[in-house]
């Protein structure tokens, strides 16, 4: 599962294929405790959050909490924390997504 979210990460990076970010995401949830899944993941996330449709469809499928969670899952994992954080910050160019951010601990 791991190495497919890297193939997959790899896929989404021009954030036009959004059925492999679904899978990622759906893997996200799923595999709770993969932690190279969830770098795989927060990267992809990170990368496709770069339109405001993109960044959309991240938060309504529960993109942005599974980024949180990865981050306070794999606190020790230093580049989990910093994919999250570009994730995060992407998703967070648009006000209402920067609210709920900071409203889910993010």
């Amino acid at each position: 599962q791991e190495y497919a979210c890297g193939v997959l990460a790899n896929l989404v990076s021009n954030g036009k294929n959004r059925d492999a970010m679904d899978l990622i995401m759906r893997a996200m949830s799923k595999y709770t405790h993969n932690e190279r899944l969830h770098l795989y993941g927060c990267s992809a996330l990170a990368n496709w959050a770069t339109t405001e449709d993109s960044r959309a469809h991240i938060v309504e499928q529960g993109g942005m909490e599974l980024v949180i969670k990865a981050m306070v899952t794999f606190t020790r994992e230093k580049d989990i924390q910093v994919y999250g954080c570009i994730a995060l910050g992407n998703l967070a160019v648009n006000e209402y997504h920067r609210v709920t951010i900071a409203c889910k601990g993010g």
